[in-house]
């Protein structure tokens, strides 16, 4: 199977393009896998990038979230920056994920990107857009720190 031959999205699929980086993943046998990317100074932390594929193979998800942890008294800030960076860039979108509701004393900005793979896939594309996402993602956490002071 070549890197432009339109295939069913899988778990072999995305394992073959992750061979090809040579990165070195967690994965659960389901489908989910974890990219853990070191610590870089001029983002202020390090990522965990979350490959997924869901809906029995029909999207192709990435989340990216940084280890570094926003305080309640920054919610709004990270809201703001989230909705300027939203509006001023495609990808990857950011949103603050506030998960225990008004009790939260921290939460994390989480940027994800989404791929409608009903139709097939193939690996160049995948590739590509695992790539986009993970620039994408260092691009606003070096942002978000500089401009931001996130």
């Amino acid at each position: 199977t070549g890197p432009l031959q339109v295939q069913a999205l899988s778990g072999e699929l995305l394992d073959r393009v992750i061979k090809e980086n040579d990165w070195k993943v967690f994965s659960d046998g389901a489908g989910r896998y974890l990219l853990r990317v070191g610590f870089k100074e001029e983002m202020g932390g390090s990522l965990d990038i979350y490959l997924t594929i869901e809906h029995e193979g029909q999207v192709f998800a990435m989340r990216a979230v940084s280890n570094q942890m926003i305080p309640h008294e920054k919610f709004e800030a990270a809201v703001w920056a989230c909705n300027e960076y939203n509006m001023t860039r495609r990808w990857p979108k950011a949103y603050l994920n506030v998960e225990d509701g008004d009790k939260a004393k921290y939460a994390s900005i989480d940027l994800e990107m989404q791929l409608p793979t009903e139709e097939g896939v193939f690996a160049a594309l995948l590739d590509e857009f695992i790539h986009v996402g993970i620039r994408g993602a260092f691009n606003f956490w070096e942002w978000a720190h500089e401009e931001k002071g996130l």
